[in-house]
């Protein structure tokens, strides 16, 4: 595919996804409208546990999909590996509510039942990760856009009709419902579209042989990811920040994941793009990765610093529009305190996107024990940065922590990543 049609169609998605972040924000509006403070504080900081243990049970599937799809020579039956990552996945929902249960001592004041349903809620999202993997293969990712569209389209259709019909109800178990229902739909739609990729085959013990030490190296550094990327507001309750600034953080949080879907919707698909790049170039010139500007390294200049160029916009986005999304999901501004944190979540972005396409970078080049040697670092620097700086800071010591953390990682990925490919190009490919 030339780098012109694969631009437009990376164009293509993130229209797409705006327009899904511009129908979504009505569903921040609707929570803030119709929970009390208490409930959806306890609501984020649950959702923060709850990633951190969905992170915990991705096992690195879609990494490994993503890998799987990316290659063109394909080691095994398409739909026997299909079916055998399917297979793991369905496990790993089991394992994930045996660490849900470790919530209880750790989340003492949160419903069980909130905790276990959105939890299970959510869990369908780390499944439709799968099909977003074959996408971001393909350079496709504007078809996974269609379908995240007309999920967040039957959940708004859903909370309208709340008011007139459902008012009285419970309000946070009604929306996760009405989730629910949206996101079965999406998941459906999606295993549709993708079924000439995936279909169904046979379980085989050798493909879970083959992608073991892969596997257990991402699923190790998934945790680690985690635990840093979600334990904020896990440490705001735990240092006994009141539910206004937890929520307003929360708020801030909200806005500065609507910016990164700019990086996160196109860094996979750039990713996978360049590698297939790569791999047409003759071996010996990733020798000149760490010599003069051959042909390697100038593609691989090239395809960072447009992910660079991605991050500073995302930014951008977010330092721009910030004070107007919070007029539009708070008009109360019952969460006063929710701009704070928001400069320093703009700052955070570009280091985070680096960080991101470089450890892409590394993972297609087998380079998987040298991610969990990062995050472990990264993980140790954050939690420590953390219990640093919020009960110093507050909400802005969280977010000051995600400069620290990113920049940790950004340096640690660019050491790696230039002594993973200055090893010679049977070692890489």
């Amino acid at each position: 595919m030339r780098l012109k049609d694969f631009s437009l169609k990376l164009v293509y998605q993130v229209v797409l996804k705006f327009v899904a972040i511009a129908i979504g924000l009505y569903t921040t509006r609707w929570l803030i409208q119709y929970t009390t403070e208490s409930v959806l504080s306890d609501y984020n900081v649950a959702l923060g546990y709850i990633n951190i243990v969905l992170i915990a049970v991705n096992f690195g599937i879609p990494n490994i999909i993503q890998k799987f799809y990316t290659n063109k020579k394909q080691e095994f039956d398409t739909k026997d590996f299909w079916t055998t990552m399917m297979l793991l996945r369905f496990v790993s929902y089991f394992f994930g509510l045996i660490l849900i249960f470790f919530s209880i001592l750790i989340l003492k004041d949160i419903s069980k039942s909130l905790i276990i349903g959105v939890y299970s809620l959510v869990f369908i999202l780390i499944v439709d990760l799968s099909y977003r993997s074959i996408t971001d293969a393909y350079g496709k990712t504007w078809q996974y856009s269609v379908t995240d569209v007309f999920s967040k389209l039957v959940l708004v259709a859903g909370l309208l009709v709340y008011k007139p019909y459902f008012e009285g109800t419970d309000s946070l178990s009604y929306f996760l419902w009405v989730s629910f229902i949206s996101y079965i739909l999406t998941i459906l739609i999606d295993a549709t579209w993708q079924w000439k990729y995936t279909g169904w085959g046979s379980f085989k013990p050798e493909i879970l042989r083959h992608f073991i030490r892969p596997l257990g190296y991402i699923a190790a550094t998934n945790i680690l990811i985690g635990l840093y990327n979600y334990s904020d507001k896990i440490f705001l309750k735990l240092f006994n920040y009141s539910d206004l600034e937890i929520v307003s953080y929360s708020n801030a949080y909200k806005i500065y994941e609507l910016a990164i879907v700019l990086p996160g919707l196109t860094i996979p698909s750039i990713a996978s793009y360049a590698k297939n790049r790569f791999d047409t170039l003759d071996q010996n010139k990733i020798e000149k990765f760490l010599g003069r500007f051959g042909n390697f390294k100038s593609k691989f200049i090239l395809y960072t610093g447009i992910s660079i160029f991605i991050a500073v916009l995302a930014s951008l986005v977010l330092l721009i529009s910030s004070n107007i999304i919070f007029s539009l999901i708070d008009p109360e501004n019952k969460y006063y305190l929710s701009p704070q944190p928001v400069i320093y979540l703009a700052i955070g972005i570009i280091p985070g996107t680096i960080m991101s396409i470089l450890s892409y970078f590394t993972l297609f080049y087998h380079g998987e024990k040298y991610e969990l040697i990062i995050n472990s670092i990264v993980c140790f620097a954050g939690i420590l940065t953390y219990l640093i700086m919020i009960p110093r800071f507050g909400i802005v010591g969280a977010a000051i922590g995600n400069i620290i953390i990113y920049t940790t990682g950004m340096l640690l990925e660019i050491f790696c990543l230039k002594k993973l490919l200055s090893k010679k190009p049977r070692d890489v490919r």
